[in-house]
């Protein structure tokens, strides 16, 4: 007998032999709540500040987005351990939108991949069009920072990956 190959993980076969109760918390299904959105697609659209239409990713990417607090730590010689910590700022978010496109009545994937990059090497922040993004975020701008078109098997599919970061614009005054 020859033996089979399986994909994925190596674990031993569980079987509960008694019956199991979960009971959630408050806390825990806010949480869930909360942890859901990023397993869900919203509809994506990049658009330039003074375009009308912009260009909407055929299929809804995923999109991940990560947040993080600028502290500066300051050591003290006063006998006891560890930093003074000293929050400075809120930095920007990082947004990392990957998805598929793939070929329709309207366009071909190459034609689409050549639409998409053209957002993506633009040197301007790009208007963004995502629930996700303007209702929870509050992001409504974003800069390109970095992109991938990896191969994909066949002519009608093209991956993509880009991460940008959110922008705002800010009014800066000079005093003579």
């Amino acid at each position: 007998m020859k033996p089979s190959k399986a994909i994925g993980i190596a674990l031993p076969p569980y079987l509960p032999t008694q019956k199991i109760t979960v009971q959630l918390t408050e806390a825990t299904i806010q949480n869930t709540e909360l942890n859901a959105l990023a397993e869900f697609r919203y509809p994506f659209k990049l658009k330039f500040e003074n375009e009308l239409d912009g260009f909407l990713l055929p299929l809804e990417p995923v999109i991940t987005i990560s947040g993080a607090n600028k502290i500066v730590r300051r050591y003290i010689q006063s006998g006891k351990k560890g930093s003074v910590k000293e929050f400075f700022c809120t930095d920007d978010y990082r947004i990392t939108v990957a998805g598929l496109l793939c070929s329709d009545e309207n366009a071909s994937a190459e034609q689409y991949a050549k639409h998409l990059k053209s957002y993506l090497e633009s040197n301007e922040s790009l208007q963004v069009q995502c629930p996700l993004l303007n209702e929870v975020f509050d992001i409504f701008s974003i800069v390109i920072d970095s992109y991938e078109f990896p191969f994909t098997p066949g002519e009608e599919y093209q991956q993509f990956t880009f991460t940008a970061y959110s922008d705002e614009s800010l009014e800066l005054f000079i005093e003579n």
